[in-house]
């Protein structure tokens, strides 16, 4: 469904650069549900954007569901957002027109595309995220929880291949998230939906298969669900525990992500335990089918020359 090759974002001002994304690489298979973690800063809105087509890469390679992202032209773009994604906003102030009732402002995204029996479509889009009972009201009537279903209805409604949701669950208590989330998870079996989250919630990967860790504009690590843990959340949970009991164990296995270069990033807590800041050199070995990384001693350590030494402040 999608595919991330060495992806580059540079966004410019007068005075500097930032260098947002820095050559990332990610792939999603077609009805995936996955979740993008990552500490503010680290690129995964800048990511985002670009599967949204909001934004162009700088460079590298960027396919969605067959369209090649960099060569295409600004009406194709239009077009491909309109029909190929689905978004999803924390700020329902993005998602809904407030003067506007449920059934209405699901049905807004058909009216720009000209769609016959809209009324129609819209009311099944509403049943399919249990808000049948409230299409006639409006905004100021529903919950939070509630006018971020009636988003998810707005970003279905013109049959999305890919639905990209940007911190769905920021502005709802713990127990709506909860439902939101088992509601992504009900599209993305009922209809195969393809679905991505990004947020910076760590709890969130309970209820995903899988997790992509973005630092530094890099994909630094994947957790991938233990099938071990949902037999044993299962069996647990007929003996009678409650669903947070049950989750009690570790869900997933994180693993590293080396990169087509051979480059490498680590968890940060294993580089604070290893009292490692800024840039530093590992000693690597083959042991096996194991590389082992430590920290060199000081007999290990490359001397320093003319060249490399620091300057005092003699000159």
């Amino acid at each position: 469904m999608i595919e991330c090759e060495n992806l580059v974002k540079i966004y410019k001002t007068s005075d500097f650069e930032v260098l947002a994304l820095q050559g990332l690489d990610l792939s999603v298979a077609r009805g995936e549900l996955m979740a993008i973690i990552g500490n503010s800063g680290s690129g995964k809105s800048t990511l985002l954007n670009m599967l949204g087509g909001l934004d162009r890469p700088s460079a590298g390679r960027l396919v969605v569901d067959g369209h090649d992202l960099l060569k295409m032209t600004d009406a194709q773009l239009v077009q491909y957002k309109r029909n190929t994604v689905g978004f999803i906003w924390q700020n329902n102030a993005r998602n809904l027109i407030p003067f506007l009732t449920a059934v209405q402002n699901v049905e807004v995204p058909m009216v720009i595309d000209s769609q016959h029996k809209r009324r129609q479509r819209a009311l099944e889009l509403l049943d399919l995220v249990g808000l049948s009972k409230r299409s006639k009201n409006r905004l100021f009537e529903l919950s939070g929880g509630e006018q971020q279903r009636v988003a998810i209805a707005i970003a279905l409604a013109n049959d999305p291949s890919l639905l990209l949701a940007d911190e769905p669950t920021g502005s709802v208590d713990q127990q709506t998230a909860a439902m939101i989330y088992d509601m992504f998870n009900d599209l993305n079996r009922q209809l195969n939906q393809t679905i991505i989250i990004v947020t910076h919630d760590r709890q969130l990967s309970r209820r995903v298969s899988r997790v992509v860790a973005i630092r530094d504009g890099r994909t630094s690590s994947e957790m991938l669900l233990r099938q071990s843990y949902l037999e044993r959340v299962k069996e647990l949970q007929k003996l009678g525990l409650s669903e947070r009991e049950a989750e009690s164990e570790s869900s997933h296995e994180e693993l590293a992500v080396l990169d087509k270069t051979g480059r490498l990033q680590l968890p940060r807590e294993y580089l604070d335990a290893m009292g490692i800041k800024g840039r530093s050199m590992l000693k690597a070995e083959i042991d096996g089918e194991r590389i082992i990384l430590t920290r060199p001693t000081d007999h290990e350590r490359p001397q320093e020359t003319a060249e490399t030494a620091p300057a005092n402040d003699q000159g």
